[in-house]
């Protein structure tokens, strides 16, 4: 059985992209080949993949024009020949045992797909579970789709609540089915949380899901994620995003609404921290508060504050807080509503 792992690549320091290869080509499981996808990166820094490509017969380095991590994704796909496919982000890093672990699920469970855990890691160096440890795979079966995909959107669901490590909301740890891809492709609009979508759709299509308990991939925290930086048209992103989600909710999956009215609630905070309160931002006060207004009373958002749900979050002050946020969204106390927003911001 062949695993594609798929790389999308964008000005990664190199030191990170050496780890980042390394981590699976010296894993334990060999049958794989790596797709590098430089999405358009630097002449000096596409230099230096290509002397990393080079390290392996099982890479191979493709060179494309920049237009984000979701089409470099579904650009490697169509190149791809496993079976079965894996994402790794170029600067985060996989277990030696992760690939293995997902083959012997495949093996005997014939899933369409797998999921690990993951852990998020400031530092260099991680020090991995001894042999003992990992091989004894603990795995679960998921009976509810509607759950882990309400628990994935931000609905947490103590039954998929693990330590340490957590389920990703994005496209990595998880090894899923070729055939998947080829209905199931990411948003080619390059927007924020474009795996969203991505990952209902593949949940729903799969019949047979398998959980392995066990840290599979580390996230390195460095400043890289679309929504922490500063987005100038960060507000057509929010509306964009919150009409198709609650469109893909009434029309493909209605089961998933707790998780996908939360998904929604939460685009607020990224529109704030990423355009509307960030230093970059030179609009004056008054802007600022009147596009704050305008993002709360379009109709997708002013909908979902009328049923979001915070009954899963245990700490009663968090949800007290949430609670009190929502009342001042939907009674118009935009005043109010502003200055939590820029607090939390």
């Amino acid at each position: 059985m062949l695993i594609s792992v798929i790389v999308p690549i964008y000005n990664t320091p190199v030191n990170r992209m050496e780890r980042c290869v390394n981590s699976i080509i010296k894993g334990r499981f060999q049958d794989i080949e790596i797709l590098l996808i430089d999405d358009g990166s630097e002449q000096s820094k596409a230099k230096e993949y290509v002397t990393i490509a080079q390290s392996d017969k099982r890479i191979n380095y493709y060179q494309k024009t920049n237009e984000g991590p979701a089409l470099a994704r579904n650009f490697g796909v169509s190149y791809a020949k496993g079976e079965y496919i894996a994402f790794v982000d170029s600067d985060d890093f996989i277990a030696p045992y992760c690939l293995v672990q997902a083959s012997e699920i495949i093996k005997q469970y014939h899933p369409d797909l797998v999921l690990g855990l993951v852990e998020k890691f400031s530092g260099d160096r991680y020090e991995w579970p001894d042999n003992k440890k990992t091989n004894n795979i603990v795995a679960t079966m998921v009976d509810c789709r509607e759950n882990l995909i309400n628990h994935m959107l931000g609905y947490k669901d103590k039954s998929f609540i693990y330590h340490p490590g957590y389920i990703s909301d994005g496209p990595v740890a998880r090894v899923f089915l070729r055939e998947l891809f080829d209905n199931i492709k990411f948003d080619e609009e390059p927007y924020w949380n474009e795996d969203t979508i991505w990952n209902i759709r593949l949940v729903k299509a799969c019949k047979r899901i398998v959980i392995v308990e066990q840290v599979w991939y580390i996230y390195s925290i460095y400043e890289k994620s679309l929504t922490q930086k500063y987005r100038k048209d960060c507000y057509h992103e929010f509306v964009h995003r919150t009409e198709q989600e609650l469109r893909v909710m009434e029309e493909i999956w209605p089961g998933v609404t707790k998780g996908i009215d939360i998904r929604i609630w939460s685009e607020i905070f990224i529109l704030c921290h990423s355009f509307i309160f960030h230093p970059e931002n030179t609009m004056s006060v008054r802007k600022k508060y009147r596009l704050l207004k305008k993002a709360i009373s379009t109709n997708t958002y002013q909908k979902v504050l009328l049923d979001v749900d915070f009954n899963f979050k245990q700490n009663p002050i968090k949800r007290l807080f949430k609670q009190f946020l929502r009342i001042s969204m939907l009674y118009k106390w935009y005043y109010i509503t502003y200055f939590i927003l820029k607090i939390k911001s």
